[in-house]
């Protein structure tokens, strides 16, 4: 079933709109074959659960438990006949009924990899409360007179009881969770199963009127999640899976406290002990997903950890390639944007197919707009000059300050082609399967080393299910704050050599990389200082950061806030002996759902 359409009734979907134009099996088996000879790291040492084997395709699985209309969605509908490695091992084990920590290149079927077992435990959690319900109805003492209030009975439960899903999806960015929300949509095609999706950023109204059908599986972002159960909207004591995706950016973005509140007294999701599995999926993961994973999943002889391949590795078929920005007059006031617009151009020319699709991302909301603004007045110029070059540009702009109505609008028209270059932020950076990106441009790359994952996602929006793409990205040298690559000149430089790319002479060489460490320690140490100095002369960039991150989740209503402040002073009450970490988390956490 789909969302709430045609005035508040929920209608099933139609196949030819969750399956327009899927690629052919023959294209798709060679295309997910580029990944076969990745290494594959299983960690499990349950012995209470016998573990399978990993298998090839779903319809052979020795699990023998998915369901028919399952398989002919994944097989026929969506021409996946051969399974990706993390597809390969996650799905057998999170049917076995063990929690899983898995990280796997962009683009490599992570998404299907929770969503085939998410759909398959729903399925089971459905069949069990009917048998559950057929139960009850036998043994009642007065059949006739339970079978003249039954339709009474269930209009009442419809309207009265909460939405109560046996699976939750939970996604850091809305982008991100309509993207999840569609692909489960496919898996669960003519299954009978209701999906519904519920994140900030627009009215709570259409969302309400479609949990209000009961869905089986619900995808959400964490902050609209808990004011739908603030409010008894959602009940989340029947959850038996909880997916974490992109688990990293979650906490990246301070989500820890809202998940507390979930998995505590206010969400009470089930415990581990309970009943509850967990999953949790990332190209990459840092320390601080290990250590969510140690408190929100199982002990180890109920938990496996699957890696594919090294563990915050570019995807495979990426072209990278680096472009020198060289600031002509030492004296000259510009800003670096002016030097690299011309360098933007020259890579945009350089591609000349007109399918193709390019991405450009940038740092911050103002330079996205100025990127687009700069673009789309060279379509209108009446110089001959460039003439090849404006044909080719139909650009847009995604990024944080727009509104979600905008936001959706501008994909779709990237997806279709109307458009043919997406100017964003790392909105766009996460999970995003947009078909024909060819061309990926880094406008500006990361100038903190603890950034360096972003340059991974981005790259992973090209290059995706075994095809070919290529990356440009513009360094600027030196440590300049919030300017300068310098910091994360060690990891580029890795990831070009990992991924047996050249690089150019003037990189090799460059003073970044031979500089005296300790005084390149130095710097970031006063770096570091500067920012905890700054106050508030940081608060505007750390602010936008943030809004590029997912934006608002709620509206401004009065009850928004009023929530959000009762949020704020449970979670200080229950935690008043927490470090001060926590408490600067937790400020994050506000002021990122103000859209500060």
């Amino acid at each position: 079933m789909s969302g709430a359409r045609s005035h508040g009734r929920c209608l099933p979907d139609q196949e030819s709109e969750l399956f327009p134009r899927e690629t052919v099996e023959n294209e798709r088996r060679d295309l997910f074959t580029t990944y076969d000879d990745v290494e594959v790291k299983v960690d499990s040492e349950s012995t209470t659960i016998s573990s399978p084997t990993a298998v090839r395709r779903l319809s052979e699985s020795s699990l023998a438990v998915h369901d028919k209309a399952v398989v002919t969605n994944v097989e026929k509908r969506m021409g996946l006949t051969e399974l990706t490695p993390i597809q390969k091992h996650a799905i057998p084990l999170a049917m076995s009924g063990l929690d899983l920590v898995c990280s796997a290149h962009t683009g490599s079927g992570k998404t299907l990899a929770f969503a085939i077992p998410a759909v398959e435990i729903a399925l089971k959690r459905k069949a069990e409360k009917r048998e559950s319900a057929a139960m009850t109805t036998s043994t009642s003492s007065n059949e006739e007179e339970r079978d003249n209030t039954d339709a009474t009975t269930k209009t009442i439960a419809t309207i009265s009881t909460p939405c109560q899903p046996s699976v939750v999806i939970l996604a850091p960015t809305r982008e991100l969770a309509r993207q999840i929300y569609l692909d489960v949509r496919k898996v669960c095609f003519d299954t009978g199963l209701r999906v519904a999706c519920a994140h900030g950023g627009e009215n709570c109204k259409p969302q309400l009127e479609h949990i209000a059908f009961g869905p089986e599986i619900l995808v959400c972002t964490p902050g609209r999640l808990l004011d739908f159960c603030d409010d008894e909207y959602v009940d989340l004591r029947e959850v038996r899976l909880l997916v974490l995706d992109e688990a990293d950016r979650m906490l990246d973005l301070g989500f820890e406290p809202q998940l507390r509140d979930l998995l505590g007294n206010r969400g009470k999701i089930p415990t581990e002990e309970n009943g509850r599995q967990t999953l949790l999926f990332s190209a990459t993961f840092s320390p601080k997903v290990l250590t969510l994973a140690s408190k929100y999943t199982r002990p180890s002889p109920y938990r496996a950890r699957i890696s594919v391949g090294r563990v915050g590795a570019l995807a495979r078929g990426v072209t990278q390639k680096l472009v020198e920005v060289v600031k002509t007059n030492a004296t000259d006031e510009k800003e670096p944007k002016e030097y690299k617009f011309p360098l933007l151009l020259e890579a945009i020319e350089s591609r000349n197919k007109s399918d193709e699709k390019t991405m450009v991302f940038c740092k911050q909301v103002k330079t996205a707009i100025w990127l687009k603004e700069r673009l789309s007045s060279m379509s209108s110029s009446s110089s001959d000059s460039d003439s090849d070059l404006k044909k080719k540009i139909t650009v847009e702009a995604l990024h944080g300050d727009l509104t979600q109505g905008a936001r959706v609008r501008t994909l779709e028209a990237f997806r279709d082609g109307k458009i043919s270059l997406l100017v964003a932020t790392d909105v766009a950076s996460r999970g995003l399967d947009i078909p024909l990106v060819e061309h990926v441009i880094n406008f500006d790359l990361p100038t903190d080393k603890r950034d360096f994952e972003e340059y991974v996602h981005r790259l992973g929006r090209t290059a995706r299910a075994g095809k070919k793409g290529t990356s440009t990205s513009l360094y600027v040298a030196g440590f300049e704050d919030e300017v300068g690559n310098g910091p994360i000149y060690k990891q580029l430089r890795n990831a070009f050599m990992e991924s047996g790319e050249s690089l150019p002479d003037w990189f090799v060489n460059h003073s970044d990389g031979n500089a005296d460490e300790a005084k390149r320690t130095q710097q970031l140490k006063e770096r570091e200082q500067r920012r905890r100095q700054g106050g508030r002369q940081d608060v505007p960039f750390e602010r936008t950061r943030r809004r590029e991150q997912g934006g608002r989740f709620g509206g401004s209503s009065s009850r928004s806030s009023n929530r959000s402040s009762n949020r704020s002073s449970s979670s200080s009450s229950s935690s008043s002996s927490s470090s001060s970490g926590s408490g600067e988390s937790e400020e994050r956490r506000r002021r990122y759902e103000r859209g500060e």
